[in-house]
């Protein structure tokens, strides 16, 4: 039988996905999309921008997030912005808030050393799109573990779980992105205990009545 050989250059190569020898995963692109993002905001950077960075083709970033903002949401999670994460005890009662506070400073603080976490902080506040990421995180990772511990026998417990998660992140904001003093530079023990009691009233539930229908007066 002959064997008729097929030139070189009749053969296709696929230019989609990986580029040849570099194995590529889904991690390695979320950390190409935490840098570009740190540097350039939400709404400065590319989806196809990423690709390069991360040596890939586009399509391969569409098959792992779908989205820009999905690959945001796994960005900001390496970036280990959801800090919210397993502050809350998985059984029992909610600790104190100035326990609450010390717990979620002790990892800000470890994981804002990078300054990619302020940056992306940062970028969710300009653009709608990463700042809903940022709320799904909170959501996912704070709220919705908190209000299961919540004494919802005092009302509101939803309300008082996003108070509690909105008074956290406003802290984080003040302490690592906007680096306000005194409070940036304070000591995790101070700011746990000044902020704690605050976080205090909330988790009681103390002025918030028993209505879980309260609404906002219609505008005129």
């Amino acid at each position: 039988m002959n064997l008729v050989a097929v030139p070189k250059s009749s053969v296709k190569k696929s230019k989609r996905g990986r580029r040849p020898g570099v194995p590529v995963t889904a991690l390695a692109i979320k950390r190409a999309a935490a840098r570009a993002f740190a540097e350039r905001g939400y709404g400065g950077v590319t989806m196809r921008e990423i690709a390069s960075t991360a040596g890939v083709d586009a399509a391969l970033i569409h098959h792992y997030f779908g989205t820009k903002r999905a690959l945001f949401e796994a960005a900001i999670e390496l970036s280990e912005i959801a800090q919210f994460r397993n502050v809350v005890p998985p059984k029992g009662d909610l600790p104190s808030g100035e326990a609450l506070v010390r717990v979620f400073l002790e990892r800000w603080d470890i994981a804002a050393e990078g300054d990619t976490l302020p940056a992306l902080l940062r970028a969710s506040a300009s653009d709608s799109s990463a700042a809903a990421a940022i709320d799904a995180l909170l959501e996912r990772d704070f709220i919705a573990p908190a209000i299961a511990r919540i004494d919802a026998t005092r009302g509101m417990p939803k309300l008082r779980a996003s108070l509690i998660g909105a008074q956290l992140l406003g802290l984080a904001w003040m302490r690592y992105v906007a680096r306000l003093e005194p409070i940036a530079s304070a000591s995790r023990r101070i700011v746990a205990k000044a902020f704690g009691p605050s976080l205090d009233t909330t988790l009681a539930g103390r002025d918030y009545g028993t209505t879980a229908n309260d609404r906002p007066p219609k505008s005129a």
